[in-house]
């Protein structure tokens, strides 16, 4: 739900298409209720963003709830040092819903903030293959499944 502020914005045009995984996100009850979910204030997605050139990027985002919930988290596990560092994702917004993304990705874009390394190809460019074995220019499968939530 857009608030008063991000309604009363102008971001001028640009034109570009928003992929975004939360929209596809679907409860499962076999992994419990506890990790099943899904918080627009309080969680993470991976975004793909199509440019009219058919320039593509693909970020993963985080809400600022979730980072603080990712360090107490790594507090608890022990891990990154007790909750000493972390390692951040590409970007933080307030929460996540397509309309506040429109008016980011729109103001990036407008202030030249698209990032070289969120480059992931062109549209009409064959899949480069990832280390890990997926797509570098397609969004990974969502995993609500995360150490993170559990």
């Amino acid at each position: 739900m857009p608030t008063a502020r991000s309604s009363k914005r102008q971001i001028p045009a640009v034109e570009f298409t928003l992929w975004l995984e939360f929209e596809l996100w679907q409860p499962m009850p076999e992994i419990g209720a506890e990790i099943n979910v899904f918080d627009p204030e309080d969680d993470f997605c991976n975004i793909s963003i199509t440019l009219a050139t058919g320039e593509r990027y693909a970020l993963n985002v985080w809400t600022y709830n979730f980072l603080t919930r990712a360090h107490q988290g790594d507090s608890v596990t022990g891990e990154n040092l007790g909750g000493e560092y972390l390692l951040p994702p590409d970007l933080f917004v307030a929460r996540l819903d397509r309309q506040l993304f429109q008016e980011v990705i729109a103001d990036l874009i407008r202030r030249g903030g698209l990032r070289p390394e969120w480059r992931a190809g062109f549209t009409d460019e064959p899949p480069r293959h990832s280390p890990n074995g997926t797509h570098e220019h397609e969004p990974a499968e969502h995993d609500h499944q995360r150490k993170e939530r559990a």
